[in-house]
């Protein structure tokens, strides 16, 4: 039986893991760590909490919404 993840501090690998199996096919180690380099929150011991992961993915996403609604007005 397989150990159960904190989904608060999982490794970058687990939490690639946890995003293709919840249906984010595309999500990649390299994907992540593009993702940390424009910012993405990690804990001080390099692992990932999955809410503030996704709460900043959904920032990123609605600021460029907001900035190609901006550019269209």
């Amino acid at each position: 039986m397989e150990k159960q993840k904190n989904l608060l501090a999982l490794t970058p690998e687990q939490l690639v893991d946890v995003l293709v199996r919840s249906g984010f096919q595309d999500m990649t180690l390299e994907l992540l760590h593009s993702d940390f380099e424009l910012g993405a929150p990690r804990n001080p011991d390099g692992t990932v909490n999955l809410i503030h992961y996704m709460a900043w993915t959904i920032k990123e996403i609605n600021g460029d919404a907001e900035s190609d609604q901006t550019q269209a007005d």
